[in-house]
């Protein structure tokens, strides 16, 4: 995708990932009409599922499907729709020799290039600004420079992708230990990371092995996972409830605090110590 070359709703068009599996469109949830620029993973099978992963304008629908994704003439990767304003993805000032890519890890690219085609720097990428999922490669955490955090929340409900009353990052007093808020308060906590572990949490996966790695220095300080390449898709996904599942929808270590029917055949040893009181007011 190069300056002025759009994707347009009308004509359904979209960018699909070199092996086909991840797709960047303009889709709608449920019934609804209002349209949203996202990424999915698309399962083929007898019948295709659609799973959402990202979406760019969460809180900033389009109405009808006259959206359309661009590079201006000055660089900018921007959403427009009729009769709005448009919205421009990027921050940092963009040349106009720019380039946008779906590459395989779904980190949906805008890139100024040199002359001869090589990437001068990246300007903009979607890994910066999760939603509710965390893929391979993504980051929970905080750049100290900008004062710019990585963190995920949850749709509104199963929906509406707009931003819900979860959040799951880092702990926002800067411990080395992840958490999830309920509207600022904390609502699940994983315990201190030590020796390659939470001090509550005693594995990270009921179905594939993560490699989870802890970085921190001046700069910067992270929680980022790995998995094996021959995994086609993996992922934590946190729900409008505070409930955290991997890619097959198994309830996972993370947020393991709400009473739903999964409580009863979990096998997470996680000690309720790590639970607040707030889980009384998740229904409110």
């Amino acid at each position: 995708m190069r300056t002025f070359e759009p994707i347009k709703v009308g004509d359904w068009h979209h960018l699909v990932s070199a092996y086909g599996v991840f797709r960047l469109e303009f889709l709608s949830i449920g019934t609804s009409k209002q349209r949203y620029l996202g990424i999915s993973y698309i399962k083929i099978g007898s019948a295709p599922v659609r799973n959402v992963v990202w979406v760019a304008n969460r809180n900033n629908p389009i109405l009808d499907e006259s959206g359309t994704l661009a590079i201006d003439s000055h660089g900018n990767l921007k959403i427009s729709g009729r009769g709005r304003s448009p919205i421009i993805l990027n921050s940092v000032q963009a040349a106009s020799n720019t380039t946008a890519t779906l590459p395989d890890n779904v980190n949906f690219i805008l890139r100024e290039l040199n002359s001869n085609g090589s990437t001068e720097q990246i300007l903009w990428q979607s890994f910066d600004y999760p939603t509710d999922t965390l893929l391979p490669g993504m980051k929970l955490g905080i750049n100290f420079k900008t004062g710019h955090t990585w963190s995920l929340t949850s749709w509104r409900s199963h929906k509406s992708p707009a931003s819900g009353s979860f959040t799951f990052g880092l702990d926002p007093n800067r411990t080395s230990q992840l958490v999830i808020l309920w509207r600022d308060n904390t609502y699940w906590t994983s315990g201190p990371w030590h020796n390659g572990s939470f001090e509550y949490v005693s594995k990270f996966s009921h179905e594939s092995k993560p490699q989870l790695r802890y970085f921190s220095d001046e700069n910067e300080k992270y929680f980022m996972y790995t998995v094996d390449k021959s995994i086609a898709y993996s992922r934590y996904k946190i729900l409008p409830g505070g409930r955290v599942l991997e890619s097959g929808d198994i309830p996972t270590p993370f947020g393991a605090c709400s009473k739903d029917p999964w409580d009863e055949r979990r096998e997470l040893g996680v000690p309720r110590r790590n639970c607040q009181t707030v889980e009384i007011l998740i229904l409110r």
